[in-house]
C-alpha cells in the first residue's frame, strides 16, 4: 500500500488475497471480527486489526521480533465522545 495521512487507514474497498492457507488464515481472522459494531467505518477496523495481526505474526516467526499485541485495537471502536481518533 501507499503513504497515507492521519487520520487515514489502510483502504479496503479492492484487495486481493492469494488462494493459499495464508490467505485463508486471514480471511479467518477478518470474519471472527464482522460481527464486531461501531467500529471505524464499518469494516474498516477489523481489516486493519487483521492486517496487523498477520504482520505481527510474520514478524514473529520470520524475524524473531516481537509479535503484536492488540495496542491499536482500541482505536478501532469510539472514545468516550462518540468519535473515531488517535
Amino acid at each position: 500500500t501507499r503513504d497515507f495521512g492521519k487520520p487515514q487507514t489502510l483502504n479496503n474497498g479492492v484487495v486481493l488475497v492469494r488462494n493459499s492457507p495464508r490467505g485463508f488464515f486471514f480471511l479467518d481472522l477478518l470474519l471472527e471480527k464482522a460481527g464486531w459494531m461501531q467500529t471505524i467505518e464499518k469494516d474498516q477496523g477489523a481489516f486493519d486489526e487483521s492486517i496487523l495481526e498477520v504482520l505481527g505474526l510474520e514478524a514473529a516467526l520470520l524475524h524473531g521480533e516481537d509479535g503484536y499485541d492488540s495496542e491499536c485495537a482500541e482505536y478501532v471502536f469510539p472514545n468516550a465522545r462518540g468519535n473515531h481518533e488517535i
